[in-house]
Parts: C-alpha cells; sequence; structure tokens
C-alpha cells in the first residue's frame, strides 16, 4: 500500500473516532389518565402501536398500564408524582419497597428507559423542591442495588416557569429562588449521564401576550424572524426561542454538556371564550409542524444539529383536570376514542399544514365492510375483553383524503 494512501486512511479514521453523530430525535406521546371512561389500558397499547408511537410518558407506575406495554418494545418514561416525594425522600426503605413491587416485576418485559421524580414541583402549590433531590438520590441507589442504574435514567421535568427571564434567549437565566435545589441536582443529571427535562408550551406565551407575539410565530407559521440582539441569532419560531433559553441558562450556570429532553408540549383543541387560539385547526398545526421539525433534526439556532427529543401533550383530552376550559383539551382523542383531529405522526405528509388548511374531523368509528377491490389494506383492533375485533381498512397511499373519514387510530379511513 502506497504511503499515500496509507496516509489518506489515517486521516478518515482520526476524524471518524472525532466525529459524534448521535443519534436520530424521538417523537413520544404523553398518556395521562386524569379522565373518566378511557380506553382501557391494553387498548391503549394497541392505539400507540398502530400509530407506530415508540416512546411514552406516563404520570406514574400503574400496573395495568405497565403489564399492557410488556413485550411492545415501547420505550416508558415513568412518573413519580409529587404526592410520593416526601415518603421517597424520607426512607430509602420507602423506594425500595416501591420499585421491588411496581418496577422490577415487569422489568425488562416492559421495557422502562427513564423515571421523571415529581412533576413541575417549582409551580406545585406545596412546592417539594427541598424534597425532590433526595427522592431522586433513593431511586437511584435502589436501582444501583438492582443493576439498573445504567439502565433506567433519573431526572424531574420542569416548568418553563423555573426561568426568570427567558428573552431574549441568550439573556435567559434561572430564577434565583431556585438555585439551592437546582446546582445540586443538575449536578446529578452530569454525575449520571441523565437529561434535564423541561415542559415547553408556546401556547401559553402567545395566549398570554397576544399582543407581542404573532400566532404565527408560536404554530411554526411565521414568515419572518425574531432577532436576538445580543448573539444575533434568528427565531423563526417560539419552541427553539424557548428551548435555547434553557440551553443559554444552563450554560450560565456551567451546565453546558446537559442534554435537555422536552417532556411536554402541545396545543389545546378547545378553551375559554377569550382563549381564541385554542382550536382544533390550531392544535393541530402545532403539533403537525412540531413534529416535521423535529423530526428533521435541524437543532435549534444556537444548538444547530442538536438531537431534540420530544414528547406531545397529550394522547386523550382528560375532562377531570381542573382549571379552565383548555386545561381539559389538549388531547388528540377524546376518552371514548374519537379522534380530535387527524395528526401524522410520522411527519411525511406532503401537504404543508396551517390553520387555513388543515384537516380535522371527530367522526365516531363504525365497523367497516369487507375489504374492497381500491388497493386498501385491513387490520384489526380489539379482540377480547368481551367487545370482539373491529375490522378497520386502511387507506392506499393512492386513496384520495376527501375520501376518508378519521378512524380513533387518527388515521385516514376510506369507506370500503
Amino acid at each position: 500500500m502506497g504511503e499515500r494512501l496509507k496516509l489518506i486512511i489515517w486521516i478518515c479514521v482520526s476524524l471518524l473516532a472525532f466525529l459524534d453523530f448521535g443519534e436520530a430525535s424521538k417523537i413520544g406521546i404523553c398518556y395521562g389518565r386524569n379522565a373518566d371512561n378511557l380506553p382501557s389500558p391494553n387498548k391503549v397499547s394497541e392505539l400507540i402501536q398502530h400509530l407506530n408511537i415508540k416512546f411514552v410518558r406516563i404520570y406514574d407506575a400503574n400496573i395495568d398500564v405497565l403489564k399492557a406495554f410488556a413485550n411492545t418494545g415501547i420505550e416508558l418514561m415513568i412518573g413519580v408524582p409529587n404526592a410520593d416525594l416526601l415518603a421517597f425522600a424520607q426512607f430509602q426503605s420507602n423506594v425500595d419497597t416501591w420499585l421491588r413491587n411496581s418496577i422490577l416485576p415487569y422489568y425488562p418485559t416492559t421495557k422502562i428507559t427513564s423515571i421523571s421524580v415529581g412533576l413541575e414541583v417549582t409551580e406545585a402549590p406545596d412546592n417539594a423542591t427541598g424534597l425532590l433531590l433526595p427522592a431522586m438520590r433513593n431511586i437511584h441507589t435502589a436501582l444501583k442495588k438492582s443493576g439498573l442504574d445504567k439502565k433506567i435514567k433519573i431526572s424531574s421535568s420542569h416548568s418553563l416557569a423555573i426561568l426568570s427571564r427567558s428573552f431574549p434567549p441568550s439573556s435567559a437565566s434561572f430564577s434565583k429562588k431556585h438555585l439551592a435545589f437546582l446546582k445540586p441536582m443538575l449536578e446529578f443529571l452530569v454525575e449520571n449521564e441523565s437529561p434535564f427535562m423541561i415542559d415547553l408550551y408556546p401556547y401559553y406565551a402567545y395566549r398570554d401576550s397576544a399582543e407581542k407575539v404573532q400566532l404565527e410565530y408560536a404554530l411554526f407559521e411565521s414568515s419572518s424572524q425574531v432577532v436576538d440582539p445580543a448573539t444575533g441569532l434568528l427565531y423563526s419560531n417560539m419552541f427553539d426561542a424557548q428551548l435555547d433559553a434553557i440551553y443559554f441558562a444552563l450554560t450560565a450556570m456551567n451546565f453546558k454538556t446537559v442534554k435537555v429532553m422536552v417532556t411536554e408540549s402541545g396545543w389545546p383543541s378547545k378553551g375559554s371564550p377569550k382563549e381564541t387560539a385554542a382550536t382544533p385547526d390550531n392544535a393541530l398545526a402545532y403539533n403537525t409542524n412540531l413534529i416535521r421539525h423535529v423530526i428533521g433534526d435541524p437543532g435549534t439556532p444556537a444548538k444547530p444539529g442538536e438531537e431534540i427529543d420530544v414528547y406531545l401533550f397529550s394522547l386523550f383530552n382528560e375532562n377531570r383536570k381542573p382549571g379552565i376550559e383548555s386545561e381539559r383539551n389538549w388531547g388528540m382523542f377524546y376518552a371514548n376514542g374519537t379522534s380530535v383531529y387527524a395528526l401524522d405522526f410520522t411527519g411525511e405528509s406532503a401537504a404543508p399544514v396551517s390553520p387555513s388548511n388543515s384537516s380535522t374531523g371527530t367522526t365516531s368509528p363504525g365497523p367497516s365492510s369487507s375489504p374492497g377491490n381500491n388497493g386498501n389494506s385491513t387490520v384489526i383492533i380489539g379482540g377480547g375483553g368481551g367487545g370482539g375485533a373491529r375490522k378497520w381498512c386502511i387507506a392506499s397511499s393512492q386513496l384520495q383524503r376527501r375520501n376518508c373519514r378519521v378512524h380513533w387510530t387518527g388515521l385516514a379511513v376510506p369507506e370500503c
């Protein structure tokens, strides 16, 4: 082999050693159950598999839910409710018992990959921030005893209100009143290679400052850009601006290398009379454009090419949630299984989605007849549980959408 060829090979190998290809960004779904008459966990698992969603966030360690996702390959993020933080923080034995009874019997058949401890604790009425890190440490100790500390990541999801300032992104900083628990928590995340979890909602920023924020900017539909005067970075959507605010706030605390995961983001389909932007069309536009933005792997202006993992909020409307009307209407599906709007979770639909041309539907499904001869295929949903199986026709790629109704999986279903 010539010396020149050897040199070229050596250079290529050296470059490959320093390149970080990373993983593709991921889209998941939040599966909350604060509602009446939801489908059974088994039915929900079937739905999520049918939608080809591989990542699911749940808010506790409900046994029926864990069983429903066994042998599916779907990765679960499970939650520890705020109400459990005191018991988890006080005694290691409480956590050991929880792990032994609620996790170990179902792992690894059910693919639990992360635990989110507490839910936006800085916004909780009882302010459980002092309990958070002790609870996280006790969970880590319990996992380590079982040899799972390297397989199941531990973190905690936070509201954007954890920042004292979020715009311009480069000036973002965490609220001083939260620094006492934040710094040691971030050190814990670094030590265990866990992500910082944040819930991002451009909807709230638009709703509360509609006179300053354009709806198109919040929906990924803006034709203009917002400039960060300190960095010159250009922002075409609010999601990126909010996410970069987190990156800059972490950098200001010398935690630049901590990965950020967006554990909730979405848009409500209905709200109070003053919440005029809470519509099915806007919800469809936001979620569709968010999916496309994430799977395109552009990163953000401050971190181009950075992997962004996002969990859409939420799978179902949850009628038992307190608060104003929009709080109960973040779902892609109603509790009875009908779709609020037909969301393409692949982001591969060719047509641009904006409030003016989005397609929504709430048609209740009914059993279809036998497959026709128009290239459609059939899938069985259900079976067992006394209800029998339902047969659904799935449209071929050649079928025009206007000839379809909306099935409860959110897919366009032809009348075949």
